[in-house]
């Protein structure tokens, strides 16, 4: 029933405290009487709770809540008809927190899936993926449009787990795109990378030995773009070198 008791206390006053079961998270706790509780904590202590003589002190409940697991697989369509047939292995799928903070990233596996466990029930999570060099999107479990080099997912684990989530990418042709005075060569894509490195000795120089992981790096199409106000056309996060890169960039000029 999830009760516990403490017998035969003398008079005085006490905290009570709580250590979470594995996968479980705070929710809320009760304060004591003489903090006016119950007051929403969530530090999973309850302090100064009073105990007069032979009195039953009751109603110091704590409430948690199990964390989730948002999952999911990447396929490559192979026939054209916008379906997922094969998995595409070595893909970085980063997951973001409502706050847009990078919260992990994996990359997929022999088999195409991925997987990011003890997430915080909530609401607004997102799941990116970054197309693999050869690759462009096709489509995802919500719907993105296609022939864009990133894709993601709005997820809500405020209640259950998010599984079966799934992208779909193609191998990008580098054809023309039709017409019978297109050029029979097509312009070479380009691409952006770099390095976000800690200055750890305060000399204003990014240090190789601290590079930062899990930065989110994110692309804008056009020169001084209002990055407050525009929508990125690509996000991406720094690996475990602190790097990151944009690929099969069209000629232009980015932010």
């Amino acid at each position: 029933s999830g009760d516990y008791c403490f017998y035969d206390l003398p008079v005085g006053t006490y905290t009570v405290t709580e250590e979470n079961p594995p996968n479980f998270v705070d929710v809320t706790d009760a304060d004591g009487p003489l903090l006016q509780g119950p007051n929403d904590d969530t530090d999973g202590t309850i302090l100064a709770v009073p105990v007069g003589p032979g009195e039953n002190v009751t109603a110091q409940d704590f409430v948690d809540e199990e964390l989730k697991t948002i999952s999911g697989v990447l396929l490559e369509d192979t026939d054209d008809d916008g379906e997922g047939d094969d998995p595409i292995p070595g893909s970085t799928v980063t997951l973001i927190s409502p706050e847009g903070v990078v919260l992990d990233s994996t990359t997929t596996d022999s088999d195409g899936s991925f997987e990011f466990t003890g997430v915080v029930p909530d609401d607004g999570y997102k799941v990116v993926q970054e197309n693999l060099p050869e690759f462009s999107d096709v489509t995802d479990t919500d719907g993105t449009t296609g022939g864009t080099t990133l894709s993601e997912i709005l997820v809500d684990v405020s209640e259950e787990d998010a599984p079966g989530l799934v992208f779909v990418d193609e191998v990008s042709s580098s054809a023309p795109s039709g017409g019978p005075t297109a050029s029979p060569t097509a312009t070479p894509l380009g691409s952006i990378c770099g390095t976000v490195l800690e200055d750890d000795d305060n000399d204003d120089v990014g240090d190789s030995d601290a590079p930062i992981v899990g930065a989110l790096i994110s692309l804008f199409d056009g020169a001084g773009a209002d990055t407050d106000a525009a929508t990125p056309i690509a996000t991406t996060a720094t690996d475990e070198s602190g790097d990151y890169c944009f690929y099969d960039l069209p000629v232009g000029t980015y932010t």
